[in-house]
Parts: structure tokens; C-alpha cells; sequence
């Protein structure tokens, strides 16, 4: 019954889910360059130390280990098939798609909204939530869980968080430019448009700006010829967009939110890099005449998408930077020891040698090692929950469909007993 119940919950979940606008975000090689940026702006040791927790997941995820190649890792865990941009073994996790983006209203006809609708882009879900909570978890974790699969959504939020598709929601009803959404355009998921990448997915307006205007169409894994052009591209965005160009970025917009007697985890902060951007997407992604339903883009138009987006792009990495900075000293100096312990090996060769010195000397599990157990238990225990509620069905229903069938002897001395 337990088991049965929380699976209606996790059922309620999922259709809320499914029916909230699904945003994707920055192609693969837009959220690299994200990172890249951000690299740059990093010592070498302060990279490393990063590195080093990303790598205790490298087994599970390989690949996305370094500060750059784990940007696109929250957009692998939505990957339903092997193939460009995903893992072999796809992840299929939906749970997390409405991290990606915080979507203010675009609301020109002044349409009646739910207030579901008008606040969707500051509740619980959203951008500006995931990053608040990252900000909370990393300013007092110890679980080296916590830090790497918050540390990894960090990286590739910021970026989505730039993307001016990541920040509006438009809402239209027979609007000469672009038709009816009644519940929303899904951050111009819905309004189609052509262009000479459509084959590679640039076929709407959001995937138009999430692609730099066509030029980043790049899926993860980049080969070796593919980072050196990210990183020669990188040094080049830098150069034509230094920090002083931006009148908004402000290095120290970090510094006091996340501490202090009443810390407000930023959530301020990241509130208002997505209002700038939302601006930034009603002039330029809808604003436009020639932006429309159907439209086949100019090369004028283009040119401009494209410029926009570099901009944007090079903030991200400069923010992602700084607040890379305020939590460098939060994360662990040692060496990490990986933990496999959901592999299938034998159990000497799932731990480290760490975690096995540490039992044989002390007789005790280290507590990461702990949680991780008891993390697989709670698993497996549902699963043999649920595979005891199968049988139980299809023990019922046998019985049923014998008492439909059969017909029962009326006295107990007409019954002929005989072995199973």
C-alpha cells in the first residue's frame, strides 16, 4: 500500500511535469563555451580543485568530469536514446527540466493569467530556485555528492540562465505575428521558423538563439580538433567582449549574499541576472517585425541573433567565474577517492582502497560510503516492493479467473483432493 501510494504521487509529479513548458538549453558547444570563459578566469589550482570532485562521477559519467565537458551533463540526464550529445546508456531524468529555466511573462495582449502562470518564473523549479538552493547546499555541505551534482548544475544554469529563451514565456491569441498559445509558447519552443541548420534542429525560435544563431551546432564529445577551436573561439569572444563592455556585470554582485548571520543565498541576485535577460529577449528575440510564425531569417537577422548571443554567452562565463570563486573554498584540498559502489563488481572491488582501510581499521563505514548504502537499499527495497506487488496482482487474478471458470463443488465431500 505504501508502495502503491507513493506511486500515485510520483505519477501527480510527473503529468505536472509534463504539462509545464520543457525548455532545452545553450547547444552542447554554447554551454562549453560558457565554461571555457569561466575557465579562463581561473588559476590553474583552482581548476583542479574543482576538477577533482567532479571526477569521484567519472565512472558513471564519463566524459563529464572537467569544469568544461560538465556543462552539458544536466542536459544528458534528459537524453531518452544513445546518440550525439547524450550517453551510451541513456539517464531518461525528466524530474529536473524545469531547472533550466525561469520564465518571466510576454504577455502584450494582456490575456488573463493563472497566477500559476505570472509566478512560475520565482517558484519552486525554476533557475532562480536551483540556484539559490546550489548556493545553500555548497556554502555547508561536507557529502561530496552534494557538491559534485550541484557543482555540475551550477555550471550549466548560469549559462541557461543568459539565454534570453531561458527567461520569457510568451502568451498569444491570433496574433498576426505569432498565432495563438493560449498556455504559452514554451519559451519560443512553439513558434516555428526556417533557416538553413533545420536539419540540425534550428527550426524555432528558441533553438535559433540557444544555437548562437546557427554557428554552435557542435554535440558533446568534442574531438581534440573541436576544443582547440572552442578554446581559440573563447579567447576571441573574450577579446571583442571584455568585462568592461558590460554595464551590468559587477564582480562583487556575490560577495555578501550567500553569508552573514541571514544569508539570502543569492536567490536576489540570480532574480535579477534573469529580469536583465528577459529585457533582453522582448527586444530582440520578440521585438523584431520581421520575427514571426513561419518566417524564413534574413541573414541580417542573423547577424544579430548572433552578436546578441556572444555577448551573452561571455557574461555567463564571467558570472559562472565569480561565483565559482565564492565556493572554491568550500570544496575539499585532498585528493577525492571515487566511489563505485553502485557497479556491478563484487564487493572488494567496489570500494576504493581508502574506503576498505577505513572499514578493516576502524570497523565502521566512512559516512559518504554509509549514505551511498543506504541509498542502494532504499532502492532495492522499492523494487522488491514493487515486484512483490506485481506477484500479489497476478496471484489475485489467477484466483479470480478460476472462480469465474470453475464451478465450485456444493459440499466439501464432493471435492477430490490431489497434490499442487
Amino acid at each position: 500500500l505504501f508502495v502503491a501510494m507513493a506511486s500515485l504521487r510520483c505519477m501527480k509529479v510527473a503529468l505536472l511535469l509534463a504539462s509545464a513548458s520543457v525548455t532545452l538549453a545553450w547547444d552542447d558547444q554554447g554551454h562549453m563555451m560558457v565554461a571555457e570563459v569561466a575557465r579562463r578566469q581561473l588559476t590553474d589550482a583552482e581548476v583542479a580543485k574543482i576538477d577533482a570532485v567532479l571526477r569521484t562521477w567519472d565512472s558513471m559519467f564519463p566524459g563529464t568530469s572537467d569544469l568544461v565537458s560538465t556543462a552539458v551533463w544536466p542536459d544528458q540526464l534528459k537524453c531518452k536514446a544513445a546518440g550525439p550529445g547524450c550517453f551510451d546508456k541513456p539517464v531518461a531524468l525528466d524530474i529536473f527540466n524545469q531547472w533550466h529555466y525561469s520564465d518571466l511573462v510576454y504577455n502584450p495582449q494582456h490575456l488573463d493569467l493563472t497566477e500559476l502562470e505570472l509566478t512560475q518564473y520565482d517558484g519552486v523549479s525554476s533557475a532562480v530556485w536551483i540556484l539559490k538552493e546550489a548556493m545553500k547546499t555548497l556554502g555547508s555541505t561536507e557529502s561530496t555528492f552534494a557538491l559534485n551534482f550541484m557543482l555540475r548544475f551550477s555550471v550549466h544554469v548560469v549559462g541557461d540562465m543568459h539565454s534570453l529563451l531561458h527567461s520569457v514565456d510568451g502568451y498569444f491569441n491570433n496574433s498576426k505575428r505569432f498565432g495563438t498559445h493560449l498556455t504559452g509558447d514554451r519559451g519560443g519552443n512553439s513558434i516555428d521558423i526556417h533557416t538553413q541548420w533545420e536539419t540540425a534542429g534550428v527550426d524555432d525560435l528558441h533553438h535559433l538563439w540557444d544555437s548562437v544563431g546557427g554557428l554552435y551546432t557542435i554535440s558533446w564529445p568534442l574531438s581534440r580538433a573541436q576544443v582547440s577551436d572552442l578554446r581559440a573561439n573563447a579567447t576571441d569572444l573574450m577579446e571583442m567582449f571584455p568585462k568592461s563592455n558590460f554595464s551590468t556585470y559587477d564582480p562583487s554582485d556575490l560577495d555578501f549574499c550567500w553569508t552573514g548571520a541571514k544569508p539570502s543565498y543569492c536567490k536576489d541576485v540570480f532574480l535579477r541576472w534573469e529580469k536583465e535577460v528577459h529585457e533582453l529577449a522582448l527586444q530582440h528575440a520578440y521585438g523584431p517585425e520581421d520575427i514571426r510564425s513561419g518566417a524564413i531569417i534574413s541573414g541580417t537577422r542573423l547577424a544579430k541573433v548572433r552578436t546578441v548571443a556572444k555577448q551573452q554567452l561571455v557574461l555567463a562565463g564571467y558570472r559562472l567565474a565569480d561565483l565559482l570563486k565564492r565556493v572554491l573554498p568550500k570544496l575539499p584540498d585532498a585528493p577525492i577517492q571515487e566511489l563505485k559502489v553502485f557497479e556491478s563488481q563484487p564487493l572488494e572491488e567496489a570500494y576504493t582502497l581508502a574506503d576498505l582501510d577505513a572499514v578493516r581499521g576502524t570497523g565502521r563505514l566512512s559516512r559518504e560510503t554509509l549514505l551511498s548504502l543506504c541509498a542502494g537499499l532504499c532502492i532495492l527495497s522499492s523494487v522488491l516492493a514493487a515486484a512483490l506487488i506485481v506477484q500479489m496482482r497476478r496471484a489475485s487474478w489467477k484466483i479470480s479467473e478460476l472462480q469465474r471458470h470453475v464451478l465450485l463443488p456444493e459440499t466439501a465431500s464432493d471435492v477430490e483432493l490431489s497434490a499442487p
